[in-house]
Protein backbone atom coordinates (compact mmCIF):
# COMPACT_ATOMS: atom_id res chain seq x y z
CA UNK A 1 0.00 0.00 0.00
CA UNK A 2 1.19 3.33 -1.06
CA UNK A 3 1.20 6.44 1.08
CA UNK A 4 -1.77 7.77 -1.02
CA UNK A 5 -3.75 4.57 -0.54
CA UNK A 6 -3.21 4.54 3.01
CA UNK A 7 -4.28 8.68 3.15
CA UNK A 8 -7.66 7.30 1.12
CA UNK A 9 -8.25 4.64 3.18
CA UNK A 10 -7.84 6.76 6.88
CA UNK A 11 -10.10 9.84 4.72
CA UNK A 12 -12.40 7.10 4.18
CA UNK A 13 -12.69 5.40 7.17
CA UNK A 14 -12.90 9.00 8.68
CA UNK A 15 -15.53 9.94 6.58
CA UNK A 16 -13.63 12.94 5.12
CA UNK A 17 -12.16 14.49 1.53
CA UNK A 18 -9.19 16.10 0.89
CA UNK A 19 -11.33 19.47 2.01
CA UNK A 20 -12.27 18.18 5.42
CA UNK A 21 -8.92 16.65 6.31
CA UNK A 22 -7.19 20.47 5.24
CA UNK A 23 -9.85 21.82 7.74
CA UNK A 24 -9.94 19.42 10.67
CA UNK A 25 -5.77 18.70 10.61
CA UNK A 26 -4.55 21.89 10.24
CA UNK A 27 -3.18 20.75 6.97
CA UNK A 28 -3.53 22.74 3.83
CA UNK A 29 -5.49 22.06 1.01
CA UNK A 30 -2.76 22.95 -1.21
CA UNK A 31 -0.46 20.42 0.15
CA UNK A 32 -2.57 17.67 0.37
CA UNK A 33 -3.74 18.09 -3.17
CA UNK A 34 -0.12 18.33 -4.33
CA UNK A 35 1.03 14.83 -2.87
CA UNK A 36 -2.05 13.35 -5.24
CA UNK A 37 -1.26 15.87 -8.31
CA UNK A 38 2.43 16.34 -7.93
CA UNK A 39 3.61 13.03 -5.25
CA UNK A 40 4.62 13.06 -2.09
CA UNK A 41 7.91 12.17 -1.87
CA UNK A 42 9.16 15.97 -0.83
CA UNK A 43 5.95 15.54 1.89
CA UNK A 44 7.46 17.62 5.04
CA UNK A 45 7.77 15.82 8.09
CA UNK A 46 5.41 18.04 9.66
CA UNK A 47 2.88 17.69 7.69
CA UNK A 48 3.52 13.84 8.10
CA UNK A 49 3.33 14.14 11.31
CA UNK A 50 0.17 16.19 11.76
CA UNK A 51 -1.00 13.19 9.64
CA UNK A 52 -0.31 11.01 12.53
CA UNK A 53 -1.79 12.82 15.11
CA UNK A 54 -4.79 13.07 13.44
CA UNK A 55 -5.28 9.53 12.45
CA UNK A 56 -3.73 8.28 15.04
CA UNK A 57 -0.93 5.87 12.89
CA UNK A 58 2.44 5.77 13.43
CA UNK A 59 4.62 7.10 11.05
CA UNK A 60 5.87 3.94 9.57
CA UNK A 61 3.06 2.81 9.20
CA UNK A 62 2.03 5.93 7.00
CA UNK A 63 5.36 5.98 5.07
CA UNK A 64 6.57 2.12 4.54
CA UNK A 65 4.54 0.63 1.77
CA UNK A 66 5.35 -2.55 3.09
CA UNK A 67 3.43 -1.79 6.83
CA UNK A 68 -0.32 -2.18 6.35
CA UNK A 69 -1.53 -3.02 9.72
CA UNK A 70 -2.92 1.29 11.03
CA UNK A 71 -2.07 -0.01 14.39
CA UNK A 72 1.26 -0.78 13.43
CA UNK A 73 3.45 0.22 16.63
CA UNK A 74 0.34 1.02 19.27
CA UNK A 75 0.97 -0.68 22.19
CA UNK A 76 -3.19 -2.08 22.56
CA UNK A 77 -3.05 -0.44 26.10
CA UNK A 78 -1.69 2.62 25.55
CA UNK A 79 -4.19 4.96 24.05
CA UNK A 80 -2.77 8.39 23.12
CA UNK A 81 -4.17 11.65 22.04
CA UNK A 82 -3.07 13.20 18.52
CA UNK A 83 -0.78 15.91 20.70
CA UNK A 84 0.71 12.58 22.64
CA UNK A 85 1.76 11.18 19.61
CA UNK A 86 3.31 14.09 17.87
CA UNK A 87 5.08 14.95 20.76
CA UNK A 88 6.38 11.52 20.87
CA UNK A 89 7.71 11.75 17.00
CA UNK A 90 8.59 14.80 17.84
CA UNK A 91 10.95 13.44 20.68
CA UNK A 92 12.05 10.49 18.22
CA UNK A 93 13.70 13.71 15.89
CA UNK A 94 16.28 14.77 19.37
CA UNK A 95 19.74 14.20 18.70
CA UNK A 96 21.25 12.44 21.85
CA UNK A 97 22.33 15.41 23.86
CA UNK A 98 19.21 16.97 23.16
CA UNK A 99 17.04 13.41 24.01
CA UNK A 100 19.42 13.51 27.26
CA UNK A 101 18.33 17.38 28.05
CA UNK A 102 14.76 16.24 27.80
CA UNK A 103 14.62 13.38 29.77
CA UNK A 104 16.68 15.60 32.64
CA UNK A 105 14.20 18.21 32.55
CA UNK A 106 11.23 15.66 32.57
CA UNK A 107 12.43 14.14 35.44
CA UNK A 108 13.00 17.25 37.32
CA UNK A 109 9.33 18.35 36.30
CA UNK A 110 7.85 14.92 37.93
CA UNK A 111 9.66 15.24 40.83
CA UNK A 112 8.85 18.72 41.50
CA UNK A 113 5.02 17.47 41.01
CA UNK A 114 5.52 14.80 43.45
CA UNK A 115 6.87 17.34 46.00
CA UNK A 116 3.86 19.47 45.32
CA UNK A 117 1.69 16.86 45.92
CA UNK A 118 3.10 15.90 49.21
CA UNK A 119 2.94 19.14 50.03
CA UNK A 120 -0.78 19.83 49.29
CA UNK A 121 -1.58 16.19 51.38
CA UNK A 122 0.08 17.76 54.62
CA UNK A 123 -1.51 21.13 54.69
CA UNK A 124 -5.02 19.58 53.90
CA UNK A 125 -6.68 19.42 57.43
CA UNK A 126 -7.65 15.61 58.12
CA UNK A 127 -11.22 14.44 56.86
CA UNK A 128 -13.69 14.22 59.95
CA UNK A 129 -14.63 10.83 61.12
CA UNK A 130 -18.11 10.12 60.64
CA UNK A 131 -19.74 8.80 64.06
CA UNK A 132 -20.70 4.98 64.01
CA UNK A 133 -24.66 4.42 63.71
Amino acid sequence: MTFLDKLDYLMEKHGLNKSSLSRESGIPYTTIDGWYKKGYEAAKISSLKKLCGFFDVSLDYLVMDEITDPKYGKKENLDLTGDEASLLLSIRELREQEYKTFCRLLSQAADLNQEIRELKMKQSPPAKEQPAK
